[in-house]
């Protein structure tokens, strides 16, 4: 990191052992109610769960009561400078600041059903937040500053899956003024970012709200009671979009230059569909150029530089196919097939859900572009080494190496979990090729999926031809033990082992339990 090491708050550092940093909060069961809550760390849950947010599985979770945690590679680098020698005046700035980003963020989710809880136990979601500060710049010739990077990712806490996730930045200008550096210090940090700062916070709420409300009308077992737009914006739940509605409803058009309420919910529908522009409730130029190719893209259709009722069913209809393609086939029942399977593919895409996409573009045969869609889901491989790491399990005691002696156009990807099931790594393997990590000293289970045709981190190989298995290691559990101060080797489909190797056994897996993020 660059900067001087000792303004730094680390989370495993000043915040280890028992310690929760307590936190006013406005995510309150009553709106507008303030109350005390509390932000964890993973070492904290640790310590009195004896599992950290992303292996803890709540005994009694509530859907919409959320826990907030401190990612542990985290940091905190107060922008009051040198105070940061004072751990207690460090703690109460990181405080202060956690509770104006999470008031900010419930003042985005006004009127949802979530709530702040204290008990790990009753938590139904883990808001994670992690702080990062790249340079941004020298002033002056001598003034050093960094901007603030700020992850709000939302996870269900029995599934692990991710809700909702946000990229926040907190950014210095051109200028500085000299004023804003304390004295005795050449160096400034830029606080947390507020969520209402950002443009993805319109798209982050639309998308954590839908999953908070489960209305009956997403139920796709029956009919559902209300068709078309009124049933499609019953599923959104999204009060800025009713409002845009009832507005185009009376004959009106938002037209280029439109700005407000309704501009900014026109925005948020766009960046929902895939537009990169900011939801500032002004639509210009450039949110209509984006209107125009999201409209072409994904509906096939060209419009005008003016949105009126219309044109917005047709966006409503495209975000809930997105989403989900049985329900939209109730909605619209006179709605092609395709077209409704063609959205939801792209929505796939976008997540980087790179097989499940492709799947479902290559069941379209000849449908529009779709080989040509379904042709780009297929990624280029990585290089060698780890794709992720959970920092728990980082470690320079130990080492693990992987070699693969699979033919060069075949590649593995090696996921590594703890005994208590807990993700420690995964690793892309080209055959032929070796990649060693450091890892922390202990007991693992290791699957291994091989194939040729790459769909990404999270989906690895696809079904289609592709192999998955975990291994067994000699011993009653089947586990390998990596031990302090030694390099392990694991060779990956060895014809003849070297001398002194133990084989390993292997059974069998499918891909849905493969690439699940955590082991059973």
């Amino acid at each position: 990191m660059l900067g001087h090491p000792s303004l730094r708050v680390t989370i495993r550092g000043l915040l280890a052992a028992a310690l929760i940093v307590r936190a006013t909060t406005g995510l309150a069961a009553e709106p507008g109610a303030a109350r005390r809550g509390v932000v964890w760390t993973d070492v904290a849950l640790r310590l009195a769960y004896g599992a950290d947010s992303s292996t803890l599985r709540p005994s009694s979770p509530r859907p919409n009561a959320a826990l907030l945690v401190l990612g542990e590679d985290s940091e905190y680098r107060p922008a009051s400078g040198p105070v940061s020698q004072n751990p207690n005046a460090a703690l109460d700035e990181l405080a202060s600041e956690l509770a104006a980003v999470t008031e900010d963020l419930a003042s985005r989710l006004d009127g949802q059903p979530i709530t702040i809880t204290d008990d790990p136990n009753q938590a139904g979601l883990f808001v994670i937040l992690d702080a990062r500060y790249p340079s941004a710049g020298q002033y002056g010739g001598y003034l050093n500053a960094y901007n603030c990077i700020l992850t709000i990712t939302v996870i269900d806490s029995s599934t692990k899956e991710t809700v909702a996730a946000a990229t926040l930045a907190s950014e210095y200008g051109d200028a500085i003024d000299v004023s804003q550096f304390a004295e005795g210090t050449t160096t400034i940090w830029k606080k947390l970012p507020l969520p209402s700062e950002s443009s993805q916070i319109e798209g982050f709420a639309g998308v954590l709200a839908k999953y908070l409300h489960i209305p009956e009308i997403a139920s796709t077992e029956s009919a559902p009671a209300v068709l078309g737009i009124e049933g499609a914006l019953l599923y959104l739940q999204n009060e800025s979009f009713n409002n845009l509605y009832a507005y185009l409803r009376d004959g009106k058009t938002l037209t280029r230059g439109a700005s407000g309420e309704n501009a900014k919910a026109f925005q948020a529908m766009l960046i929902d569909l895939g537009a990169g522009i900011k939801a500032d409730g002004q639509a210009g130029s450039q949110t209509i150029t984006a209107y125009q190719s999201v409209f072409r893209d994904a509906l096939g259709e060209t419009v005008g530089d003016s949105l009126d009722q219309r044109a917005f069913e047709s966006l409503v209809f495209a975000m809930v196919a997105g989403r989900d393609a049985a329900l939209a086939r109730s909605l619209y029942p006179d709605a092609p097939t395709e077209l409704i399977d063609t959205l939801r593919a792209e929505r796939l895409f976008s997540n980087q859900q790179y097989y499940s996409a492709y799947s479902l573009f290559m069941s379209l045969g000849s449908y529009g572009d779709s080989a040509d869609r379904a042709a780009m889901c297929v990624q280029p491989w990585p290089s060698a080494g780890a794709l992720e790491r959970a920092g728990a399990y980082r470690g320079t005691l130990a080492e693990l190496k992987i070699l693969s002696t699979y033919p060069s156009d075949t590649a593995c990807l090696v996921k590594i979990y703890a005994r208590d099931g807990g993700f420690a790594a995964s690793l892309f393997v080209p055959g032929g090729e070796t990649t060693t990590i450091g890892i922390a000293p202990g007991e693992y289970m290791v699957r291994v999926g091989s194939g040729q045709a790459w769909f990404g981190a999270e989906e690895a190989f696809g079904q289609d031809g592709a192999k998955y298995s975990t291994l067994e290691f000699n011993g009653e559990d089947k586990l390998m033990r990596i031990e302090q101060e030694y390099t392990h080797t694991l060779t990956l489909l060895a014809n003849d082992l070297p001398n002194g190797a133990a084989p390993v056994g292997a059974d069998p897996l499918t891909w849905e339990a493969f690439a699940a993020k955590e082991s059973e």
